[in-house]
């Protein structure tokens, strides 16, 4: 058993659950302006602000952050996720599948609290921008690490497109990745020695224009 959250990728235009919009960051991205090098831990969403983020799982509320927090370390964490929503997601047996994270809500929107369950659809908060952010969107995490409820990178972090419930096996993407990656190698090496030949035929027309 996974995680499957309800949604749809096409392209960069995301339809479903946490909330539909424009894709403009995915996980795994670099970006050196706003991570100092480090690969984008989770999926970026742009939606007008005031939009509902919904539950796109059944699970239950880990932690929630605010603007106002007063101790140090939570301080910390709503500096760089803002508003944010952290659920825990457990298998029929009460095992733990995985936690999610909703960042950079509109201050003053969350709907849940600690320890809250929540349905799939549920509302969880607004779109908005505080803490890292540049514009109003959903920075949407997520990690299949039962001992990662705050997303150390260290312990591990995973891409919540690969969990959709959209009818798509994720291990055939991984095949026809594998198959797009290989071909694209054997097309890297067609055009290297493609270019190998021309750099002698230059060398040899060179030379022969230096015996005229």
């Amino acid at each position: 058993m996974r995680m499957k959250f309800a949604g749809k990728l096409n392209g960069t235009n995301y339809e479903g659950m946490p909330v539909s919009g424009i894709v403009t960051s995915y996980f795994g991205v670099v970006r050196p302006e706003l991570s100092k090098g480090k690969p984008h831990s989770g999926n970026d969403i742009a939606a007008a602000e005031g939009t509902p983020v919904l539950a796109p799982m059944e699970g239950t509320v880990n932690d929630v952050f605010t603007t106002e927090e007063t101790v140090q370390w939570r301080i910390n964490v709503a500096a760089i996720f803002g508003e944010s929503c952290f659920l825990r997601h457990l298998d029929s047996d009460g095992g733990v599948l995985g936690f999610t994270l909703y960042a950079h809500g509109q201050a003053g929107s969350l709907q849940v609290a600690k320890g809250d369950s929540v349905s799939q659809g549920q509302v969880l908060m607004n779109i908005g921008s505080t803490g890292q952010s540049t514009g109003p969107h959903l920075h949407w995490g997520c990690t299949v690490a039962s001992d990662n409820p705050y997303f150390s990178r260290s312990k591990g972090l995973n891409d919540s497109f690969k969990f959709l419930d959209d009818g798509v096996d994720p291990d055939t993407v991984s095949v026809k990745q594998a198959t797009f990656d290989e071909q694209q190698m054997k097309a890297n090496d067609l055009i290297d020695a493609g270019q190998s030949i021309m750099n002698d035929l230059v060398d040899e027309l060179q030379d022969k224009t230096g015996d005229l």
